[in-house]
C-alpha cells in the first residue's frame, strides 16, 4: 500500500490506473505524469522507489489542483454564484439543470440528485406524504377505498 497525498493506493495496480484514484487526476493527466517521471504507464506502483514517489507528489502538488483544494475551489465557485444571485447559482440552489437542458420531460436525474442532497428526505415526510410518492401504494389504497365505498352503497340500497 502506497500513500500519495494521503490517498491509499494499492501497489499491485498499474501506474496509469493507480494515480487516477486521486480526485482531479484522470487518464490524460496520469499519462502526462508518467512521461514526465520517465515511467512506463503499465509499470506497477510497487516499482516506484522513495525518490520517485517524492518527485511524483511534488509534481502533483505544483502542477494540479487535487483532492481537498479542488473540492474547496468548486464549492467556493458555487457559493459565489449563489451569493451573486446569478441564474446559474439559482439553478444550482434549486437543483435544476444549469446548462440549458430541457426540463419538461427530462432532468429526472438532476431532480433525483436534488432529493438525495437534501438530508433525511424520507424521514421528514409524514406517512400521508409517503404514499403520494409511491405510485403502487396510492393506486391500491384508492382501489380499496373505492371498493369499500361501493360495497357500503350497495348494502344501504
Amino acid at each position: 500500500m502506497v500513500y500519495i497525498l494521503n490517498t491509499p493506493i494499492s501497489g499491485n495496480k498499474k501506474f496509469l490506473n493507480a494515480v487516477t484514484k486521486l480526485y482531479g487526476i484522470g487518464l490524460v493527466r496520469s499519462l502526462k505524469l508518467a512521461s514526465i517521471l520517465g515511467l512506463h504507464p503499465s509499470s506497477k506502483v510497487n516499482v516506484l522507489n522513495f525518490t520517485k514517489l517524492h518527485r511524483l507528489t511534488r509534481l502533483i502538488e505544483r502542477s494540479f489542483l487535487v483532492d481537498f483544494e479542488l473540492k474547496r475551489r468548486l464549492t467556493l465557485n458555487l457559493s459565489f454564484l449563489k451569493t451573486a444571485k446569478t441564474y446559474r447559482g439559482f439553478r444550482h440552489s434549486s437543483g435544476m439543470p444549469t446548462r440549458g437542458q430541457r426540463t419538461h420531460t427530462n432532468a429526472s436525474t438532476q431532480t433525483k440528485l436534488k432529493l438525495a442532497r437534501t438530508s433525511n428526505f424520507s424521514s421528514t415526510l409524514s406517512t400521508d406524504n409517503r404514499t403520494k410518492f409511491n405510485r403502487f401504494k396510492t393506486k391500491s389504497n384508492t382501489k380499496v377505498k373505492l371498493n369499500s365505498k361501493l360495497k357500503n352503497k350497495n348494502k344501504n340500497k
